[in-house]
């Protein structure tokens, strides 16, 4: 984690932003978890987007990202999660296994 990335997210947090966008590509959802910690806000009113990096690993492979976001941000889900650069392969299976993710509350 990075202290200065969390304490950036906490201090916008404290001005006023309400919508956050980060990804697993970016390798700073655990500074936006503990940003959104830090700054007090509750986590329903703060809007996080999070992002999937397409692979080979098709639906298993968004399902688990997804999983690692909610850990790295501390919470059971996330507001809008999409996949990131979609190209053809397997985004199909990736869109019908987020579906069934956002059936669960987890998106």
């Amino acid at each position: 984690m990075d202290i200065m990335g969390a304490n950036l997210i906490s201090a916008a947090l404290e001005q006023g932003y309400l919508l956050i966008d980060t990804a697993e590509f970016y390798n700073n959802e655990r500074d936006v978890g503990t940003g959104i910690k830090q700054s007090g806000k509750k986590r329903e009113e703060v809007f996080v987007i999070s992002k999937w990096w397409p692979s080979s690993e098709g639906a298993k492979g968004a399902i688990s990202s997804l999983d690692r976001c909610l850990s790295h941000l501390n919470s059971d889900y996330v507001d809008l999660y999409m996949i990131h650069a979609p190209k053809e392969g397997h985004c199909g299976e990736a869109y019908r296994a987020l579906s069934d993710a956002k059936k669960e509350g987890k998106i």
